[in-house]
């Protein structure tokens, strides 16, 4: 495929905008490194529809595309999966060494590639996503998967940083409008993952092998785009101040004691969180002591930056005493801790309460398919409307129709699917304009965009992180509410119907699915196990109602945030922070970009 294929599929109306871009002169501290020369003043009029441009767009959008799929196909698909080449009990480590390692590297990559130079580091992330998604494809145990998986989320961490690596190639006030043609890469492998991964178990001779397969094809498509393609400032560019440093002089001066105390912290909190209620009881000692080892590291981590003298610190401070970035990297966290509740409670709502409604064929895909799919729509839609209107009172509205919508639909129980579905399909769609604008004022905000790899990397890592914990805080109360309402209500519907008590516990697991068969359940009848179904899709109804209502709690807060909704400097609105270098050598004061040298 080639570059000229792949950049025809930029709108050219968005790209004219681009082109019409009159960039003002501006200082060295306002644009980042490889900006345009205050004495050249703008990028001239071609670069943005120049073939290294052009090629860097089709790689970040192929990369953006690779880097939502594997997880996205795979997660319907882990019990068969399983079947396949299990059985194991770790199966659910796909998942959470999915989500760990992811959430311990992004901050990572936009740190380390603001100060080393972005190339090398989404060359080889695309290049290890690649290996990773072959390695689970050919994997024939469940081990080899995770090992594979891990490889993958590596490389998934530059692939899904495209806030900043696309945002800072174009003028600041046409961040959203550029975000705005991204998003829709994300729909094939992300939105329709549900239906795509379900299609091809069913209909495939390799079946869920083909969904790391698709995405190793787009891999290989995102890695050649990057090596021809991307060539941002180099370290040497970068470092133009100090002419005089190498970058052995830049590792030993890098805050290695900052950046352990942060990847080893983080991954152990996030590994006792994901333990507890799954592989161990929350009071056991393997999730007590690594949440609370974890949480000392990650203090240790906070005192260390703020008390050691660092000449490059792996987290700036700095970025968290300006309170309108703060506000936007929380609204994008809570936002996703929202979205997460769903996501996580939604395959179980739909196959509690409503199992006769998505039998057959390939009903069940589709139904899963509401998340994911609402959110990217939200986030296309919000990026391209940000162009238009008020950015904050977009962002006030859709978090407050968020957090509105999607308590409503606390009103779920076993007989009203339509009406749950019309309040949350408009309530996902507002979380994903809550994600979309907020995101790339995380990009915006920043009072230097020499930062933006850090400040877009720790917005990121703040988000997967209050995702895994919103996604925990979600189960414990799905959990202890299941505990209640299920011995309340199914007990007395079973032995009302006529079933002894001494097979009530019996019918119970099998209910939850514990047990396959009633045969061994003594006086069960069919009017029995009916009457009892009624009570456990009632007893699930309520405990979804609970984590529906606590939403409301954390959208309160999106809406607080939203408050201090940053506005665009018209003053800066044109300045591009980073401009391409010609096959990616040095211009030094002459700027070279596009296709001719200024």
């Amino acid at each position: 495929m080639s570059a000229d294929t792949d950049a025809d599929k930029v709108p050219s109306t968005e790209m004219q905008q681009l082109e019409r871009t009159d960039t003002p002169n501006t200082s060295a501290d306002d644009a980042g490194p490889g900006a345009a020369p205050t004495t050249d003043g703008g990028v001239p009029l071609g670069y943005f529809t120049s073939r290294i441009f052009l090629g860097t767009y089709s790689a970040v959008a192929c990369s953006v595309m690779a880097g939502v799929g594997p997880f996205s196909l795979a997660a319907p698909l882990l019990t068969a999966i399983n079947a396949d080449i299990g059985p194991s009990k770790d199966i659910a480590w796909v998942g959470y060494v999915y989500n760990l390692v992811l959430a311990c590297t992004l901050c990572l990559v936009g740190r380390l590639s603001d100060i080393f130079g972005r190339r090398w580091f989404f060359i080889l992330g695309n290049f290890l996503a690649l290996i990773g998604c072959i390695v689970c494809a050919t994997a024939k145990s469940v081990p080899t998967l995770i090992g594979g998986m891990t490889i993958l989320s590596l490389g998934v961490s530059t692939q899904i940083s495209f806030q900043y690596v696309l945002g800072e190639l174009v003028p600041i006030g046409k961040r959203f409008l550029v975000m705005s043609t991204i998003f829709p890469w994300t729909v094939p492998l992300g939105g329709f993952a549900p239906v795509i991964s379900t299609a091809l178990q069913a209909n495939t001779a390799l079946k869920w092998r083909w969904c790391f397969w698709i995405c190793a094809i787009v891999n290989v498509v995102s890695t050649l785009l990057y090596f021809f393609f991307y060539h941002p400032p180099t370290f040497k560019r970068i470092i133009s101040g100090n002419a005089h440093k190498t970058k052995l002089q830049a590792l030993r001066e890098l805050d290695w004691v900052g950046i352990f105390l942060f990847a080893a912290g983080f991954f152990v909190f996030l590994l006792g969180l994901n333990w507890g209620g799954n592989a161990y009881a929350w009071n056991s000692v393997p999730v007590l002591v690594s949440v609370l080892v974890g949480a000392a590291m990650l203090v240790a981590f906070w005192a260390w930056e703020m008390y050691a003298r660092l000449t490059l610190p792996f987290v700036p401070l700095h970025l968290f005493r300006n309170g309108r970035w703060v506000a936007m990297m929380l609204c994008l966290a809570v936002g996703a801790m929202q979205y997460y509740a769903f996501a996580l409670v939604w395959p179980k709502m739909v196959t509690g309460l409503w199992p006769e409604k998505v039998a057959g064929g390939n009903k069940l895909g589709w139904s899963l398919l509401l998340t994911g799919f609402g959110l990217q729509v939200g986030q296309i839609c919000g990026s391209f409307i940000a162009n238009f209107v008020n950015q904050r009172y977009l962002l006030l509205a859709s978090t407050t129709l968020a957090t509105a919508l999607l308590g409503a639909a606390s009103c779920a129980t076993q007989y009203n699917m339509w009406t749950v579905l019309g309040v949350m399909i408009p309530g996902f769609l507002a979380i994903g304009v809550q994600e979309a604008v907020s995101g790339t004022f995380c990009t915006i905000a920043l009072k230097n965009q020499k930062e933006i790899g850090v400040g877009g990397g720790v917005a990121a890592t703040t988000r997967s992180g209050l995702s895994v914990l919103g996604s925990v805080i979600y189960s414990a109360i799905i959990t202890n509410r299941l505990n209640k309402t299920i011995p309340a209500l199914v007990p007395p519907a079973a032995t009302a119907a006529g079933l002894p008590a001494s097979s009530v516990a019996a019918l119970i697991a099998y209910l939850k699915g514990t047990t396959k068969t009633t045969a061994g359940i003594v006086g069960v009848t069919p009017d029995i196990l009916s009457a009892a179904t009624i009570a456990y899709r009632d007893a699930n109804a309520q405990a979804y109602q609970t984590v529906m209502l606590t939403t409301i709690a954390f959208g309160g807060i999106s809406m607080i945030c939203a408050w201090f909704t940053p506005s665009i400097d018209k003053e800066k609105a044109h300045i591009v922070s980073t401009v391409l270098e010609k096959e990616g050598k040095d211009s030094g004061n002459n700027k070279v970009v596009g296709e001719e040298e200024v």
